[in-house]
């Protein structure tokens, strides 16, 4: 059981390897004029290599829907690592460690590789990017739980959180300090192998939440620039506006209001 285990989060982990050695962390905003208009127009052309490891996440987890050999993998690793145990429920509170991490790494004054100002759209986009696209593929699927609870196994939500967050972790601190990505991507395997161990979900729908969290936030970070724009450039340049962000936490989620002060 260990070592189906531990090859669980070995695999949840390769994205974090594959995206260190082959995708470019972007870069922040510079002090000078035609430097950061450099980085804006870099920054609003989206690189399609960053689709392939979160593409490939989603697409070995959907495999599962339409090939009855891979669901019987899905069904032979449960019997073989949820067997008979109490269940745990770190995962219920291990999936937001990486988000409020972002916040408060910033809070704490750690210089982050955007800043507070790109991480005021950057993160509220990322959660509602996430929310969407877990309750679109719960609701639209509708596969059983391995523990026969309900139908909305796939994705799993909690791994999307929190390779959502392991990510938002990896693009602001990724490349001045690469053991807090790392831990978050830790974190983030922790939670999917949590989620398998507790019988709530099959590898393939933690495959599936591991990419749709990661897909969230880089497709947030393409989109963020042109939302920068509506809300800094044309907005507060000429009302003074000062924006406010409160992260809060529920029973059963959690969420970030972003407000101005007039």
């Amino acid at each position: 059981m260990k070592k189906k285990t531990l090859l669980i989060q070995l695999l949840l982990l390769l994205p974090y390897y594959s995206l260190a050695s082959n995708e470019a962390l972007p870069s922040a905003d510079s002090v000078t004029a035609t430097t950061c208009h450099h980085h804006e127009k870099k920054t609003r052309v989206f690189i399609y290599t960053q689709l392939i490891s979160p593409s490939l996440l989603i697409g070995s987890g959907a495999l599962a829907l339409c090939s009855q050999r891979i669901r019987s993998v899905d069904n032979q690793i449960n019997r073989g690592v949820s067997a008979q145990h109490k269940r745990v429920s770190y995962d219920d509170y291990i999936q937001y460690v990486p988000t409020a991490s972002v916040l408060l790494l910033e809070v704490c004054g750690v210089k982050s590789e955007n800043g507070f100002k790109k991480q005021v759209i950057t993160l509220p986009l990322s959660i509602l990017l996430t929310a969407t696209l877990v309750n679109a593929g719960k609701y639209s699927v509708q596969r059983m739980r391995p523990d026969q609870s309900s139908k909305n196994s796939f994705p799993s939500g909690h791994t999307a959180t929190a390779f959502m967050g392991a990510e938002l972790l990896r693009m602001e601190y990724g490349k001045e300090y690469p053991l807090i990505a790392a831990t978050g991507y830790a974190l983030a395997a922790m939670t999917g192998a949590m989620r398998i161990y507790n019988n709530k979900h099959f590898l393939s729908d933690v495959l599936a939440g591991a990419g749709v969290g990661i897909l969230s936030v880089r497709i947030a970070y393409w989109l963020s620039p042109y939302l920068n724009d509506m809300l800094w450039k044309n907005n507060m340049s000429r009302s003074g506006a000062v924006p406010s962000l409160s992260p809060y936490l529920i029973k059963d989620g959690y969420g970030v209001t972003l407000s101005f002060n007039f």
